[in-house]
């Protein structure tokens, strides 16, 4: 049912940006696309290919053309994630064992109820 949910949002999406535009597209070019796109990830257990309208029009907005630039837009965000999980796993044993020492210290001073 997902996958053909996402179909038809990728198909609408396919022809609202063709009107816009001006290119035609191919229903039956597209249906073989996602559905090649969605068996082939069905290998590795990932989710149905589908597309984000709000990110599409932001991006048609702020003069994209192409997925070019979400490729380098994610290895941006990919570089910033990497950052902060080096960092992350440089202070979590700190932060883990100041957790462990605060609930230690409050389970020694409660009280104990007869």
């Amino acid at each position: 049912m997902v996958a053909v949910i996402s179909y038809f949002l990728v198909a609408m999406m396919a022809v609202l940006f063709a009107q816009r535009h001006n290119y035609s597209v191919d229903n039956n070019q597209e249906l073989a696309a996602n559905g090649l796109s969605c068996i082939v990830g069905a290998f590795f257990n990932s989710l149905a290919s589908s597309t984000s309208p709000p990110r599409c029009f932001l991006m048609e907005s702020t003069g994209g053309r192409t997925q070019v630039c979400i490729f380098f837009r994610e290895k941006f965000i990919s570089i910033v994630k990497l950052f902060f999980l080096i960092l992350q796993q440089r202070y979590c044993m700190g932060a883990a064992n100041s957790l462990l020492l605060l609930s230690s210290n409050n389970a020694c001073m409660a009280k104990q109820v007869p």
